[in-house]
């Protein structure tokens, strides 16, 4: 089941790298492998999180698609509420079996980003998001950017599972996330998101 949730395209322009996250965490200190002179504002992004020990958690996959278990409807829901955060830009969703794909925009709020409204829906644009002016300490959020909308998002999940099930740990720790860089990377991300299901269905053959 794919939630397709595009209001408008965001576009972004400059060159910017993609990486996987997180590293295993070390003993008493956890290292941070972000891109040092990313700052994980406004730009397009791929982030795929996963539930705890690669547990089906969310659901199953069957012959009409995928098929939604309780806490795979809270993380839909979820998500769809996380979508009010004005600095998202919607764009495509998924929830599989043991790990949620996302694809969104992060926009700046209240400052200049032009609305091309030629092909008859809003486009964002945005440029990259410029180095930081000063190095951050490691678990620092700032207000949104990724790490602040995904570490927002999983706490929700979390709350609502737990009213139901109070111990229960619904991630695992970190997520991967990688920076779109251009309009056809940006489609070919929507395709692996969409045919994720079938994929999944397909091995389990």
């Amino acid at each position: 089941m794919v939630f397709r949730l595009q209001t408008q395209t965001l576009r972004v322009w400059g060159d910017m790298d993609a990486h996987v996250v997180p590293d295993p965490p070390q003993p008493f200190r956890r290292r941070s492998v972000r891109l040092v002179d990313h700052g994980y504002g406004h730009g397009l992004y791929f982030v795929t999180i996963c539930g705890t020990q690669r547990t089906p958690l969310f659901g199953a996959v069957n012959s009409r698609g995928m098929c939604l278990s309780p806490v795979g409807e809270i993380a839909r829901d979820e998500w769809a509420r996380t979508l009010n955060r004005p600095e998202i830009v919607p764009d495509v969703f998924v929830v599989m079996p043991d790990h949620v794909h996302v694809l969104f925009g992060v926009v700046p709020i209240g400052g200049d980003s032009p609305t091309d409204t030629s092909c008859g829906r809003g486009t964002a644009r945005c440029a990259p998001t410029p180095p930081p002016d000063a190095p951050r300490a490691f678990g620092q959020v700032v207000p949104r950017t990724v790490p602040a909308i995904i570490r927002a998002y999983k706490s929700a999940v979390t709350r609502a599972v737990r009213q139901a099930h109070p111990e229960m740990t619904v991630w695992q720790r970190g997520y991967h996330d990688r920076v779109v860089r251009s309009e056809r990377e940006a489609q070919n991300t929507r395709r692996y998101i969409a045919e994720n299901p079938e994929r999944w269905a397909s091995r389990a053959a």
